[in-house]
């Protein structure tokens, strides 16, 4: 093979490498925000902030959002006896306006292991508007759905919450207000957790 040729390949294979560092890499690219956010929010729970830790959550879904509690229905321990270690980012998507991020984490349940374990979750990401529910859109200050009516915000949940659920155990939707979701125009879409998808039910005590 002529030296040009070969001058030209590795120019080429360096290029490559240098494009899909940028468009895959942790810190740059698609993924650079979605993969801060992931980092930020690991970094949270590992001092046990919860509350900065809901923060990447939208605003309409901050009030019921209870990482603490979460974590040990998860873990079933007190989260103060679990002690998070490191995790690392392994790899990281967008998918228009979803995304995940897979780390891997090195933790210890105190008092139950003797040594670290690893293993590895996923975070999941919603692109939205800041101030509308989930599908929603702004325009003329007012929320519409992807069916273009406005979104009503509902009632007050009650306060027994046996009354917030059926028979069957599923979760009554509320009643509707008059009221429109109002929001403000030309604010850009961002990231937020999706803790629905992120935290699911799975017993670590094995």
């Amino acid at each position: 093979m002529r030296k040009t040729t070969l001058i030209t390949l590795s120019l080429v294979l360096l290029m490559a490498g240098v494009f899909g560092a940028l468009y895959y890499g942790p810190k740059f690219g698609k993924t650079a925000l979605v993969n801060e956010l992931s980092e930020k929010f690991l970094a949270d729970v590992q001092f046990k902030d919860f509350r900065q830790a809901s923060l990447y959550h939208h605003k309409l879904e901050r009030d019921r959002v209870d990482i603490g509690r979460t974590i040990e229905k998860l873990f079933l321990m007190k989260p103060e006896m679990l002690d998070i270690r490191e995790f690392r980012i392994i790899k990281s998507e967008v998918d228009g306006s979803r995304a995940r991020v897979h780390l891997e984490v090195k933790f210890q349940r105190l008092n139950v292991k003797d040594k670290p374990e690893e293993g590895e979750i996923i975070l999941y990401f919603m692109k939205r508007n800041p101030d509308c529910p989930i599908g929603g859109s702004c325009r003329g200050g007012l929320c519409f759905d992807e069916f273009d009516k406005k979104i009503l915000r509902p009632k007050k949940k009650k306060k027994d919450k046996k009354k917030n659920v059926n028979k069957e155990g599923d979760t009554v939707e509320p009643e509707l207000t008059e009221l429109n979701y109002s929001c403000t125009d030309g604010a850009e879409d961002q990231w937020f957790m999706n803790l629905d998808s992120t935290l699911k039910e799975k017993r670590y005590n094995h």
